[in-house]
């Protein structure tokens, strides 16, 4: 069975604690996922630059010794918004399916 997950939500959960760059955050959600997941790295950069033009993220180019530099993302106070009114989306819906595929047994008369 496949999902279509909210790559907003799962990316906004990943840098909830801490700053990443894409690469993490990307092997972070595919590792959490069990692979239930189908997405390619190709999806979660346009949904990062999304989120940083609207502001709900920044990022910053951190540079390493003897490697290229990356983007790191870390969230903002708006994404801290969003991602609270993403979760109570998400606590909806998932009632609404468990009310759906597990309704309340009602006693045979």
């Amino acid at each position: 069975m496949r999902f279509r997950p909210d790559l907003e939500l799962l990316i906004l959960c990943s840098i909830e604690f801490g700053a990443q760059h894409g690469y993490l955050i990307f092997h972070k959600i595919k590792a959490s996922a069990s692979g239930l997941f189908k997405f390619g790295e190709g999806q979660l950069y346009p949904i990062l630059h999304k989120l940083e033009s609207a502001g709900h993220i920044s990022g910053e180019w951190a540079v390493q010794q003897g490697r290229p530099s990356r983007r790191v993302y870390q969230i903002t106070d708006s994404g801290r918004a969003l991602l609270r009114e993403k979760r109570e989306q998400w606590k909806a819906f998932r009632q609404a399916m468990d009310s759906a595929i597990e309704p309340a047994r009602e006693p045979v008369a």
